[in-house]
């Protein structure tokens, strides 16, 4: 999304030129996630978490996020009860 990110100084990084963001469509926000451990919310504005729908194993799931002070797409795997973003796509 072009709005929303916190600002950063890194170069190619999201929060460093938000009018440059979005140019596949995707438009994701910096909702942060819940952490399901101790009900704590990250704050709005840092990074954006979204599922994934491939299983790690029963108790875990895959995820991707962006931090706004990179570039970076990261994938990592958590326990399913994390409150993160889904993106629905229409087939």
């Amino acid at each position: 999304s072009e709005t929303g990110w916190n600002s950063s100084t890194y170069n190619c990084a999201v929060g460093n030129n938000p009018s440059a963001n979005n140019a596949t469509g995707f438009s994701a926000r910096p909702a942060g996630n819940y952490s399901g451990y101790d009900g704590s919310y990250d704050p709005f504005g840092y990074n954006a978490y979204f599922w994934s729908a491939t299983q790690d194993d029963s108790d875990f799931a895959y995820y991707r996020y962006l931090y706004y002070y990179n570039a970076y797409v990261y994938r990592y795997s958590n326990y399913k009860f994390i409150g993160s973003s889904v993106r629905c796509v229409r087939n």
